[in-house]
Order: C-alpha cells, then structure tokens, then sequence
C-alpha cells in the first residue's frame, strides 16, 4: 500500500472567496444529508433538502477518489468597492471517498486533528466527532469573505467549510475510543497498530499530538492485555528518549515493538 501526501487543495477555494454565498450557515457546517442519496460522493444534478447540487468527481490517486460540489446558491462577488449578488453555480466543498487510514501520511492536515498553517493559510481539521461521524474529517480554512450584517454586505474573518475526507479505520485490538480515554487524548486518530509478534498481549499504538503551542508530533503508546482487558502501560510524549528509557525498563514488553520507536535503537 503505498503512503502519500495529498495537499489541502485550494485553487477551488481561492474561487469561493471571490464568490462566495452571502449566507455562509450552510457552507461552514456543512449538510447532512439522507442515507439514500450522498450530494457529496453521487455524480451529477440533484435535488436535496430543498437545495439543488452539482457533483462531479475524478481519480486523485491510486486510491483516492476525489469529488467537488457545487450548489445553485446567491453568491456574492467584491470588485471595486461595490458587492453585487448573482444566483449561480457555486463551489461547496471537496470530498475524498473512501480510502484506507494507513494510506495518509501521519501528519497530513486532512487526516490531523487540530489547526494547521500550509503556504500561509490557517486549517482546522476534526476527525470521529459529532460534526464528521464515525471513520471521517472534516476541515474549514480561516478566510476573508462577504458576509450580509446589520443590513449590508461586509467582508469578514470566520471559518469556512472546505473538505470531507472518508477513511477506513486502522484495525486494532485497542479500539480508537479506548486509545483516546486511556491516554488522555480525547480527539486523536490511530495512524498506526503493531502486536507484537512474539506476544501478542502486547501492542504499540501510533498517533498524532499537538503540544500548547500547535506543534505537531508522533506519539506512541503500548498496551497490554491482562484478564480484565487491554491497559496502557506507558507511552511517550515529544521528548522522543522519554519511552527509550521506560521501554527498557518494562521487563516483559517484547522488544520486537521497538519497530515504531526505532529511533530508540541505533546502529
């Protein structure tokens, strides 16, 4: 399976700011619609909770299909100090189908809870919440747009809805949920799960954190299962040589998950 970076695509968006509803409730919290119909991922016109939508999509990658919605939307355009709404084909949102979770790279902003800076724009992503569902992200991107206040058109600063992507989750005895209520990390993601080979009561979880200032970096943490169920026993943290040393002192974790934290081992 091959790992790639897909960038948060924006020459669709840099149109939307141009010409981008005057009624943005829609576009930032995105629509849920019926199960018997998905705008998002269904080629084509269609007619949708009283919306009309225009959805195409394309091959993005060997894995990953990609596809861009359009509504039939009042749109707003700014030129010369003057704002004038038209009704007309706008751009929505990117969806990226279905594709397996081990196929993003760690640290793609996509697939990364948490707020990004790419080329200078500001991201925030959400994955496995209430907004996204179970087994996707969502993203907005911090925009200047036009906005009707107090009985006129203004442009003002917000989020903006942008993106859904759908994964397949990473399969591990440690469910997400659990990983997440046992280290503490209430909205992290697992990028990675390895049992051991030579215990198979033993594993190493991969996810990515953001420390108080907004850095992002990989955490690792290991499991054991006793009678009771799967228990974290220690886990790293951004000081890299923190789970070096506490791995060698956990006499029964098999060494043979040092792979995750190979920088532990050198030479």
């Amino acid at each position: 399976m091959e790992t790639y970076n897909v960038r948060p695509h924006t020459r669709h968006f840099i149109r939307l700011l141009a010409v981008l509803a005057a009624s943005l409730s829609l576009l930032a919290a995105g629509v849920q619609t019926s199960s018997a119909l998905d705008v998002y991922t269904t080629p084509g016109k269609h007619h949708q909770n009283g919306r009309d939508w225009l959805t195409s999509c394309e091959k993005y990658s060997s894995v990953v299909d990609r596809c861009t919605t359009q509504i039939w939307h009042k749109t707003v355009t700014y030129k010369n100090g003057t704002f004038t709404a038209k009704t007309q084909w706008t751009f929505n949102n990117l969806t990226y189908k279905t594709s397996p979770r081990a196929a993003w790279a760690p640290f793609n902003a996509l697939v990364t809870p948490g707020e990004h800076t790419l080329n200078g724009r500001r991201w925030k992503t959400e994955c496995d919440t209430a907004w996204t569902g179970s087994n996707g992200c969502r993203s907005q991107i911090w925009a200047t747009v036009p906005e009707y206040r107090n009985g006129r058109y203004e442009m003002v600063n917000k989020w903006v809805f942008n993106n859904i992507v759908h994964v397949t989750p990473i399969k591990c005895p440690v469910p997400q949920s659990q990983i997440r209520t046992l280290t503490g990390q209430p909205s992290i993601v697992t990028s990675a799960c390895t049992v051991s080979k030579s215990n198979s009561k033993w594993l190493a979880a991969d996810y990515v954190v953001s420390n108080p200032s907004g850095k992002l970096y990989r955490e690792t943490a290991f499991f054991f299962q006793r009678p009771t169920g799967w228990g974290l026993e220690f886990k790293s943290n951004e000081n890299l040589t923190s789970v070096c040393a506490e791995l060698y002192r956990q006499s029964g974790a098999p060494l043979d998950l040092a792979e995750p934290i190979k920088y532990c081992f050198k030479g």
